[in-house]
């Protein structure tokens, strides 16, 4: 595999065993002079009639076809007319950093203060203080006042540690998605990272299921939650209006901008902080140890039932990879903001745990939400403030990062062609992706008023399937890093090293595949749930279609029937993944890029294995979406 980087260094990414001319393949971190890579290359690296150019290296290279000429080539249409230094100009784009960080340029922001702007012209501005409130709004919502009471149920007085083994699986999860930020910080990682270092298929197919699952899922859970519990202030008020109103509201923040939605998220997760301080701290004198016995109310399968249940409780801080095009010093701030803010909500969630199993017997509080245990030690003022300050803020907050996170593989996505690539527009005044996050919204607020507020059930099984299905390939992912950005993974400022670096991520992806299993089971159980499982099957089935289409429709094109997109097609030892060639991808880590024959443009090479001779084709199309 030849894969050349910008600035015109070769790497040769495979070691090519007993090649009949002698000749071996250096590793990609080797670099040798552009020289010495001609005087070794056996075969040409030419281009064909019409807008391809194809390279070849290996034993048998293939004789050179016509040139295209120069009014055939497109905006990503190079000709293979060699180019002298001086006429080889980088691509546009944000250079790497130390630490894996993203050099940007400079921009001010609305109040004049410098910010670096990075991938899609979004703006650097969240620091360690916004991450960790953005981390903990979206881990602490509705799960921790929803999911206890059932808990509860399951494992009487050991909830404090079902909270704990709940805890210890995503610890290591998290440890493998840190490792991952900081070697490579970009914007829609969780898609990103998929597709450059496992599979396109994975990530496209991943994000499609995630993404149906939040819209119709996790933003209706959110908004009818938050009407349920104020509710409990205002008996009155109406639930769909009252849900609309909330995902309005937030709507409008996060299209005003990520500084705007950051900084209300960090003022929520304030209040919010300081109303489960208030229930514990109010709670822990109420305490009777007698409370908690029988100990094992459901015995030891009970306790590993709820420890599974609670496991969603802790999740949601893994967003953070998302925002990476908008964090300061990335490499850093990623793992560092998971180190405070997991530890944080731990000791949050074992003490609210303690309180709720020991102001009263455990058997009142099973099945109840949170509230029920509060009015056990608190009415008027400080019920309200617990009420709104808790219960209202924890969903509110959820669903703000919500916004924040879900439009950036999407963005992502768009820009590698898989949706239309107009939705990834950035407002100019506000640096926000605002056609994405109104479809977002409108769609949401169609399966709101579709389903209503009867069918929280089924939104709640969605959005906790959505929140885990992309776990499994990330984690395969990071055990690729090592191997296709090795660069990239020793200046990462956080790194797995020994055991760890396999032991985190195969504990995720076993995790992933267990809480699978149990939601989809979950969903089939219950009449409601059906519904919602026949149209999340269906449409995950029908995107699965439509990839399978375009690969399909991208293979007619590598055999010269046709043209619409930009391709980069590398041999897989599970298949072939195809990653376009776009402006946005001139960031990436020099070890995801190799070079067009014209030796200055970068292509994305993704899983580049090599099987046979052929070992680098890169097929340039004039425009349109990949295959």
């Amino acid at each position: 595999m030849e894969a050349r980087n910008p600035q015109g260094s070769v790497g040769l990414r495979q070691a090519a065993a007993a090649e009949p001319r002698g000749h071996r393949l250096q590793s990609r971190s080797e670099g040798v002079t552009r020289e010495a890579h001609r005087a070794a290359r056996p075969s040409s690296c030419s281009g064909r009639a019409g807008p391809f150019a194809i390279c070849f290296y290996g034993a048998h290279g293939l004789p050179s076809p016509p040139r295209p000429l120069p009014e055939q080539a497109g905006r990503f249409a190079p000709t293979c007319r060699r180019r002298t230094p001086a006429q080889r100009q980088p691509v546009p784009g944000p250079a790497l950093g130390p630490g894996g960080g993203l050099m940007s340029d400079k921009t001010n922001t609305r109040g004049g203060a410098a910010a670096e702007t990075s991938e899609f012209g979004l703006r650097r501005v969240l620091g360690l203080r916004d991450l960790v409130a953005v981390e903990i709004g979206q881990t602490v919502g509705a799960g921790v006042f929803i999911l206890t009471g059932l808990a509860v149920a399951y494992t009487g007085g050991s909830l404090p540690l079902a909270y704990i083994l709940a805890a210890v699986p995503i610890i290591f999860l998290f440890l493998a998605v840190a490792m991952l930020g900081s070697a490579v910080p970009t914007t829609g990682g969780t898609y990103y990272y998929v597709s450059r270092f496992f599979s396109s298929t994975a990530a496209v197919v991943g994000i499609w299921g995630y993404t149906i699952c939040a819209l119709l899922g996790t933003f209706p859970l959110y908004a009818v939650s938050c009407a349920g519990y104020l509710q409990a202030i205002w008996p009155g008020l109406p639930t769909i209006p009252t849900a609309l109103t909330v995902l309005t509201i937030l709507f409008v923040a996060n299209v005003l901008g990520i500084v705007v939605a950051a900084a209300i998220q960090a003022l929520m997760v304030l209040v919010l902080v300081v109303a489960l301080a208030v229930f514990v701290g109010l709670g822990l004198p109420h305490i009777d140890l007698t409370n908690l016995s029988p100990f094992l109310g459901g015995g030891v399968g009970g306790l590993i039932l709820a420890s599974c249940l609670l496991t969603f409780t802790h999740t949601g801080s893994n967003g953070v990879i998302e925002l990476g095009g908008e964090i300061k010093n990335p490499g850093r701030n990623i793992p560092l903001s998971l180190a405070v803010s997991v530890p944080i909500v731990v000791v949050f969630y074992v003490l609210i745990a303690l309180v709720t199993v020991g102001v009263q017997p455990w058997a009142a509080a099973a099945g109840r939400p949170l509230t029920e245990s509060a009015a056990a030690f608190m009415s008027g003022g400080l019920f309200a403030f617990f009420v709104i300050g808790g219960g209202v803020l924890a969903i509110v907050t959820s669903l703000n990062a919500t916004f924040m996170f879900g439009t950036k593989s999407l963005m992502r996505m768009a820009n590698d062609g898989w949706i239309p690539r107009s939705l990834m527009a950035v407002s100019e005044r506000f640096a926000t992706p605002h056609r994405l996050l109104t479809g977002v919204y409108l769609i949401s607020a169609v399966s709101l008023l579709a389903f209503g507020e009867n069918a929280l059930s089924g939104f709640a099984a969605l959005a906790s399937i959505g929140a885990i299905i992309i776990y499994a390939p990330i984690m395969v992912a990071a055990m690729r890093l090592r191997r296709y950005a090795p660069k990239e993974y020793e200046a990462a400022p956080f790194k797995l090293k020994g055991v760890w670096y396999y032991v985190a991520p195969v504990i995720g992806i076993l995790l992933t595949l267990l809480a699978v299993v149990m939601l989809i089971a979950d969903l089939f159980s219950r009449p409601d749930g059906v519904i919602f499982a026949v149209i999340f099957l269906g449409l995950f089935a029908v995107g699965c279609g439509l990839r399978r289409l375009a690969r399909q429709e991208a293979d007619g094109r590598d055999s010269g029937r046709g043209c619409c997109g930009a391709l980069s097609i590398t041999a897989l030892p599970i298949g072939i993944s195809r990653a376009p060639v776009q402006p946005q991808d001139a960031d990436r880590p020099s070890a995801l890029l190799g070079t067009s024959c014209d030796g200055h443009t970068p292509i994305p090479t993704e899983n580049n294995h090599v099987h046979g001779r052929i070992c680098f084709v890169s097929a340039y199309l004039p425009s349109g979406r990949p295959g």
